[in-house]
């Protein structure tokens, strides 16, 4: 069941969003599809669900004469479920090299004084409906992060690193370059799931994301371009294991 949040400060484009979704929902056949209305970023805030990739927020970029009002609430969605899908629907469309700096893996940006919105948020719902259908098949790293407990598809994790300060938590970095705080440590994780290698006493590492093992300066190298130290003696076992889901 899909939980569709719209933001937008015009009422009467509110109501005409949620006719629009609702009407893509009857074409897809989609049932018990939810639509939360909200005008401000207060009142999503007060509605924001449980993290799932079933979330999709569709917002306007700005509002009440906050010109990143959107954005901002972007980055605190992103915060707290970072499966959901973003959808920007503004006028504002001068601020899409913005809007991708704030890396909050938007699915689609939408010029709500140009484009065809019905037309582009039935291909965003067909998009989504086809990912879910996907991921439905796929393994879940299932994790607790500020109270809240989520899952993440493990094809899209790339590293974990311990947190010196705490024994009891660590980092999970993933292929979109998010950094999310979670209550296991290494030791934890590597117990409960042996899809994840143990490049380095401080790293964790997801060997079907990893493109180069670099032997000269002791590098795991992954394909979104980020990296992590490798250990000398787990170097080839780790390249064995990248041939491995090559």
């Amino acid at each position: 069941m899909l939980k569709v949040f719209i933001m937008e400060d015009n009422l009467r484009l509110l109501s005409y969003y949620k006719g629009i979704v609702n009407l893509i929902s009857n074409k897809l056949h989609l049932t018990g599809t939810q639509v939360t209305l909200c005008s401000s970023t207060s009142q999503l805030c007060a509605a924001l669900p449980v993290a799932s990739p079933n979330n999709i927020f569709i917002l306007d970029i700005e509002i009440n004469g906050n010109s990143r009002a959107g954005l901002q609430m972007s980055l605190q969605i992103r915060r707290h479920d970072h499966q959901a899908k973003i959808i920007f629907i503004t006028t504002h469309d001068e601020l899409l090299y913005t809007t991708c700096k704030y890396r909050v893996s938007a699915l689609d940006f939408i010029a709500k004084d140009r484009g065809n919105v019905l037309q582009e948020l039935s291909t965003d719902f067909k998009a989504i409906i086809k990912e879910s259908s996907k991921a439905s098949s796929t393994l879940l790293f299932t994790y607790k992060s500020y109270n809240h407990v989520s899952t993440i598809p493990i094809n899209r994790i790339c590293y974990f690193t311990s947190n010196q300060t705490n024994s009891h938590a660590s980092t999970m970095v993933t292929a979109d370059h998010q950094t999310i705080q979670i209550h296991q440590n290494l030791h934890e994780i590597e117990q409960a799931n042996p899809y994840f290698f143990r490049a380095h006493r401080r790293f964790l590492v997801n060997p079907c994301q990893v493109c180069k093992v670099d032997f000269y300066y002791h590098r795991a190298e992954f394909y979104t371009g980020l990296s992590c130290p490798l250990s000398r003696r787990h170097a080839h076992k780790l390249l064995a294991l990248t041939k491995v889901y090559a």
